[in-house]
This record gives structure tokens, C-alpha cells and sequence, in this order.
């Protein structure tokens, strides 16, 4: 994965996380200047959208509601098109997300213990698993 499908992977899910912290002003700010910077004058449209789109996610109303998840893949859309167009801006947002303390999630671990007696048989995995027997 190349670098801005990765910065973008990260910060779209920041993006709808911190919209519910007190971090939300700073990032939101954040985004807004880098917007302007692609789109001069529109920073403050940038700013006024993340913030409906915050107001929508914290009070839903009927089935048209925004969820983090549909947030998160259009924001990844945006901030990878508008990164690829304009990759000036990928220290710049790589900086604001460092200040917010925004990092990669973690990857998932997975432990697991088993102990088979009597002659059965232990299948363990920590994701997909395909087992074929043969008789």
C-alpha cells in the first residue's frame, strides 16, 4: 500500500472517532486548512460539513443518518484524491494526526489454547480456516 492510501486509511477513521472527544476542534480546524490550501475560500465549507456530519452522527434522526463507517469510507475516498493531487499536503496531515496522537490501530491479536484427548483432533485458527479430511 502506498503512502497516501495508508495516511488516508488511518485518518478517515480518526476523523470519525475524535468527533466525539475534545480533540474534535483541533482536527477539524486541521482538515479545514489543508482545504484551503487545495481550495482557497473553502476551508470554512470544509469545517461547516464536518461539523453537520458530526452533529448527524451524534444525534441520528431516521434512516438517512450517517454511520462512522459510511463516514469513514468517503473520507478516505476525499482525503486519498485530494492527497494524490496535491502531495505537498501529505506532511502537513501526517503532522496533524502526530499532534492528535493518531496512530495506525493496532493489529488484532488472537490467543488461543487448546487441548485435544482421547484421539480427537484441535482446529484452531484466527481467521478463515478450511479444513479437508480424507478417508
Amino acid at each position: 500500500m502506498d503512502q497516501i492510501a495508508e495516511l488516508a486509511r488511518v485518518a478517515a477513521p480518526a476523523i470519525t472517532r475524535l468527533m466525539v472527544t475534545e480533540s474534535w476542534a483541533l482536527l477539524r480546524d486541521g482538515i479545514a486548512a489543508l482545504w484551503q490550501q487545495i481550495y482557497p475560500g473553502q476551508g470554512e465549507v470544509i469545517a461547516r460539513d464536518l461539523d453537520a456530519i458530526r452533529e448527524e452522527m451524534r444525534n441520528p434522526v431516521g434512516e438517512d443518518a450517517p454511520t462512522a463507517e459510511v463516514v469513514q469510507q468517503e473520507w478516505r475516498r476525499r482525503l486519498r484524491r485530494h492527497l494524490e493531487e496535491n502531495p505537498e499536503l501529505v506532511p502537513q496531515l501526517e503532522q496533524l494526526l502526530d499532534s492528535l496522537q493518531v496512530a495506525a490501530p493496532a493489529p488484532r491479536q488472537v490467543h488461543q489454547t487448546a487441548r485435544a484427548t482421547g484421539g480427537s483432533t484441535v482446529n484452531q485458527a484466527g481467521g478463515n480456516i478450511t479444513i479437508v479430511t480424507t478417508k
